[in-house]
């Protein structure tokens, strides 16, 4: 069979990824943009001996799920993968995502994980990342699987402010002409009113911007990374940190604070790591002017910070009560995971963009630490993404 063949094949669920899974030629075909039920014309774009991937030629029978997307680019921008399904669906997927892989790489079983929904499903996005391409003139996303530019002229998971600058920043690029050639990407972020942008290809002014959260203030920008749905920021430390308090804790992967704060008025004392220089010079910011000053900040790689050297150093980590870890998508390094057993915390908050990677450093903090609890919040409404919260308590 070429790569190129037609296929009929009937969507029997979604999988990670935001797949929909099919069987046809005794291959096991993952099909993007796809519903559960959907009977559909396949053609395949890559492959191996026992799998392949394949694009949606013809809808012949549309699943029962499907609605109709809101963006007229959904299909080939490379963003939004779940505009074509009810939010209720949705929010479904995603339980099942988080399911599967916590079963199938984890090992772990759970009857029920509850999910939090988004207030609205859509103008919810604070931040976003915009590909230039100079010579088109094009601004947008990259089309899926490729890196050709998507012209995109509204996008409606972006807040108010967003698509207003959006709007602002594609008539200054047609309208200058000192780069013509090749592609930029821009970092854009908003707190709402302001606008904060960086780009390594061009210099400008990276302006600050200001979110308030429950009782705490965030001084943050677009180089550094900030939760970006704004409906469920206050959710989202909720969730996490709960009724947790005591003598000791430890942030790792910090980032600008936005756990830090709030563990510092639960906690006699907490030492927060991150290994961008630049968020932590707006965590040390956000604490002062909170007034907290029952925090020590490290801008070090966590792996290293929790090295030998470093736990000799830091007495405190030797009567750790709780750790909360918020991890890039990656997850976890190896290393990371062992030294955390090695310091032997009371209780974990595992907070997690990646269900894959998630359930497999579970796997192995799972030898010394059971699971309270699994709690999946929907971050990022129109897309297969979803963040999860674990509590974990020494067995």
């Amino acid at each position: 069979m070429s790569d190129s063949e037609i296929l009929e094949v009937t969507i029997q669920k979604v999988v990670p990824g935001g797949y929909g899974l099919a069987y046809a030629r005794e291959l096991t075909i993952f099909v993007p943009l796809a519903a559960e039920g959907d009977r559909l014309k396949v053609k395949i774009y890559k492959r191996n001996a026992q799998t392949a991937f394949a694009t949606i030629v013809e809808i012949i029978e549309p699943s029962k799920e499907r609605r109709e997307p809101l963006c007229r680019y959904f299909g080939e921008c490379g963003g939004c993968d779940f505009q074509h399904l009810a939010y209720s669906i949705q929010l479904e997927k995603k339980v099942q995502i988080v399911r599967d892989c916590l079963q199938r790489i984890g090992k772990i079983h759970l009857d029920e994980i509850p999910i939090i929904e988004s207030e609205q499903e859509w103008s919810y996005r604070l931040r976003a990342q915009w590909h230039v391409d100079l010579e088109s003139r094009k601004i947008g996303y990259f089309k899926r699987n490729s890196n050709e530019v998507v012209d995109v002229e509204t996008c409606p998971i972006l807040t108010p402010r967003l698509q207003e600058f959006l709007c602002d920043f594609r008539s200054q690029i047609i309208r200058q002409s000192l780069l013509t050639k090749g592609k930029i990407h821009v970092e854009v972020a908003t707190d709402g009113k302001n606008v904060s942008v960086f780009s390594k290809d061009f210099p400008s002014e990276t302006d600050q911007l200001s979110i308030k959260v429950g009782a705490e203030e965030y001084l943050f920008d677009s180089r550094v990374f900030f939760q970006a749905n704004r409906f469920l920021l206050q959710r989202l430390i909720e969730t996490a940190l709960d009724d947790f308090s005591g003598e000791m804790a430890l942030d790792l992967y910090c980032g600008v604070g936005f756990f830090t704060l709030p563990l510092a008025r639960r906690f006699r004392s907490v030492i927060a790591v991150e290994e961008s220089p630049e968020a932590v010079r707006f965590a040390v910011k956000n604490a002062e002017i909170q007034g907290i000053k029952n925090v020590k900040f490290f801008a070090r790689k966590v792996s290293e910070f929790l090295g030998e050297k470093t736990r000799n150093l830091v007495k405190e980590l030797k009567d750790l009560d709780f750790v909360l870890l918020d991890p890039p998508r990656t997850g976890m390094e190896k290393k990371v995971v062992e030294e955390l057993i090695r310091l032997e915390p009371k209780q974990i908050c595992y907070v997690s963009c990646d269900p894959a990677t998630l359930a497999r450093d579970l796997r192995k903090l799972n030898e010394k630490y059971e699971i309270v609890s699994v709690i999946a919040l929907d971050l990022f409404p129109q897309t297969h993404h979803v963040e999860s919260v674990v509590k974990l308590r020494k067995k």
